[in-house]
């Protein structure tokens, strides 16, 4: 069972950038992912259905997993034809870091990476990987002491939303549905606030049914946590030579990117939640899984199966 989030105005899910002046002086600026982290939805859909009925230190799993059971994704679904390519159907819009949606094609056979023909280069005949750059809207303002309520002298900020919507619109026609979609135990129908500034989102029951694929790839959803009790890292090579699940990370990477991710703020606690080196969405993967790494329960590291004609090496440059 699944839900489907449909953003109603401009979205913003910052993942890096800072808005303290002791960091970025009298200008900061906080830039949107096309996607939100997988602790702003639970965070979120907790609040919808429990209120502000605290977590408990030590049990926060265990209630978040009674209320939320297992959580998985999230990606784009657009049911619609795409303009480029010209092709009708159900596609998959999946994040690839930093900053872009991979287009995936949904068929009765499985899940398709979408390519299209690229212009004639020097003779290259080779179909290039689909890609969205989403559309964004830049917002102005004065920054704010929140303790005071009172504006702060010489501090401005500047944001960048998603604006779904217009990107939805500009690539593809004919839209008959999408959203945000995201597999969980909620049944929740209704609105909510999602990401910075607690935009509105409208919310609701919808059940995908995505066939296994062929083949042996998948593509992260979500940050994939590695463990935090690795080893010393200096070289990339240190990292490929770990562990995940029963895998070494260089016996199953195709292409890859790694950085570091915090998983959310404990309102309880009033504290900030660990900070996990991480596998980042939009990574290829040889593996069948449908999860990996930790906190897994809370759909961090979901995997996508799909099939491409290119295969692991055909992917490894991304």
């Amino acid at each position: 069972m699944g839900l489907l989030i449909k953003p109603v105005e401009p979205m913003f899910f910052r993942w890096s950038g800072e808005y303290s002046p002791n960091f970025s002086g009298p200008m900061n600026k906080g830039v949107s992912e096309p996607l939100t982290l997988m602790s702003t939805i639970a965070g979120a859909l907790y609040k919808a259905v429990k209120g502000l009925d605290p977590l408990k230190p030590g049990k926060e799993m265990e209630q978040f997993k009674g209320v939320l059971g297992e959580l998985w994704g999230p990606l784009i679904y657009v049911k619609g034809k795409r303009k480029k390519g010209g092709n009708k159907g159900e596609y998959l819009l999946v994040h690839q870091y930093p900053g872009k949606l991979l287009v995936l094609r949904l068929e009765e056979s499985g899940v398709v990476l979408n390519r299209i023909k690229k212009e004639e280069k020097g003779g290259d005949d080779e179909n290039e990987v689909d890609e969205i750059i989403p559309k964004q809207v830049s917002k102005i303002g004065v920054g704010r002491d929140l303790a005071k309520r009172s504006a702060m002298d010489h501090l401005l900020y500047s944001s960048q939303f998603v604006d779904f919507y217009a990107t939805i619109s500009s690539e593809f026609e004919n839209v008959e549905k999408w959203g945000i979609y995201v597999e969980t135990g909620v049944k929740y129908e209704g609105v909510l606030e999602l990401g910075g500034e607690g935009r509105l989102v409208k919310v609701e029951k919808f059940d995908l049914k995505i066939p296994e694929s062929k083949g042996e790839l998948s593509i992260l959803l979500s940050p994939a946590l590695l463990s935090v009790g690795c080893g010393k890292w200096v070289l990339i090579d240190d990292i490929l030579n770990e562990k995940v699940e029963n895998y070494t990370l260089k016996d199953i990477v195709c292409g890859a990117k790694i950085g570091v991710i915090g998983t959310g703020f404990n309102t309880s606690m009033r504290a900030r939640r660990p900070l996990y080196p991480a596998l980042m969405p939009g990574s290829i993967l040889k593996v069948r899984d449908r999860k990996i790494g930790e906190l897994k329960e809370l759909g961090w590291g979901s995997l996508l199966g799909f099939s491409d004609e290119n295969g692991c090496e055909g992917n490894r440059s991304r």
